[in-house]
């Protein structure tokens, strides 16, 4: 299907919290609702993602230890209908019971991926606070610095590597040691449905948007406008709500092969940013592709960076998505190769060329030379 991107990013220094409140929907009855209904929009949208690196995209690898579909997630949380999942970065396993701390440290300064989860200079404060007695998180490596949350995976011990956020408690079956936690980097695969709503009361409630301006008594006539128009305005959101498109990791991903599951090794590609409307965190939003790898094919041996780059290189060939009989648009050389690669019916067989028929055409044999008489 190709992946979905219905939000951007904004430089550090263009950041502004306009987080919407708990009870987001009790605001549709303020005054002045159009102007906070598109700032909001704004911000989800386009406001509470903050631009990390020089804005092209970038490639990870690591093994799925998370996931956390859109049908997991209950009102109001579901109005973020995304679909996310965790990977730890490789060539990281869960061998260790270690701190977070020194889990952290090990991962964060490996010297191959690392980086993609360590704190950026010049990010804002994050929306929600993040302090040392934050129970529902691990311990942080930096107390001091409350701008940075990270992500984070907790197991129940190193002989249990594949967590199933369906035990609880953490020491199931077959684990016999002490939980810890391991940080991982958070991946989303957008769904439409903050996009849909905020596009279905822009549409309700543009013609009254200019009323609401007006001094004095704008906005009292702008309220009631917003009370005619409130049964309308509901049954639009719940209409554009019903029909969103829920974000899905198969959406990005490069060929078949079934369901991702948990401890598959993945190359991800996609947009890298830090999450300011939560804790603060650095992920991929949006994912824009993802490349299972076979286990035969995780041989990376003792130069991991050489493997590392030839998979994110030959992943960056894959073409983005385009309807059928579609060319893509915004192709680098690379992947404009690849598609042209791919249109070659010699190179369109399932079986063997020479049983499927589509061998490259070999023309007329060259004709012979006269007889010598």
């Amino acid at each position: 299907m190709g992946y979905r991107q219905y939000t951007h990013c904004v430089q550090p220094t263009d950041y502004v919290d306009n987080t919407p409140p708990a009870a987001w929907w009790a605001k549709l009855l303020d005054p002045n609702v159009p102007a906070w209904v598109a700032t909001a929009c704004s911000y989800l949208l386009g406001g509470k993602l903050v631009c990390l690196g020089d804005g092209s995209d970038q490639c990870a690898i690591g093994h799925i230890t998370h996931f956390e579909p859109p049908s997991d997630k209950s009102f109001p949380d579901n109005i973020d209908n995304d679909f996310s999942l965790n990977i730890v970065l490789a060539p990281h396993g869960l061998t260790t019971g270690a701190s977070y701390r020194d889990n952290y440290n090990a991962i964060a300064n490996d010297g191959y991926q690392g980086w993609l989860i360590k704190p950026q200079s010049g990010m804002p404060v994050p929306h929600e606070s993040n302090t040392p007695d934050d129970k529902s998180s691990p311990p942080q490596p930096w107390p001091d610095n409350y701008r940075y949350q990270g992500y984070a995976t907790k197991y129940p011990d190193s002989n249990y590597p594949e967590y199933d956020p369906a035990q609880s408690p953490f020491q199931v079956d077959g684990s016999d040691g002490h939980p810890f936690w391991v940080p991982s980097f958070h991946l989303e695969c957008e769904g439409s449905r903050i996009h849909d709503v905020c596009a279905a009361i822009a549409a309700v409630q543009g013609p009254a948007s200019a009323i609401c301006d007006v001094p004095i008594i704008g906005w009292a006539v702008c309220f009631v406008i917003d009370l005619v128009t409130l049964p309308v305005l509901l049954t639009t959101i719940a209409i554009a709500s019903a029909n969103a498109t829920d974000g899905d990791a198969n959406d990005p991903r490069v060929g078949g092969g079934g369901q991702l599951k948990l401890g598959d090794l993945i190359v991800v590609t996609g947009r890298w940013v830090y999450d300011a409307g939560h804790q603060g965190w650095n992920e991929f939003h949006p994912v824009k592709r993802i490349q299972l790898v076979p286990p035969e094919g995780a041989n990376w041996g003792a130069d991991f960076a050489t493997w590392r780059d030839a998979w994110c290189e030959a992943t960056g060939h894959c073409p983005p998505y385009a309807p059928p009989g579609t060319r893509p648009s915004d192709m680098t050389p690379a992947q404009a190769a690849t598609y042209d690669n791919q249109l070659d019916p010699s190179n369109q067989w399932v079986y063997h060329p020479a049983i499927d028929g589509c061998g490259p055409l070999e023309g007329p044999p060259a004709p012979s030379s006269p007889p010598i008489h």
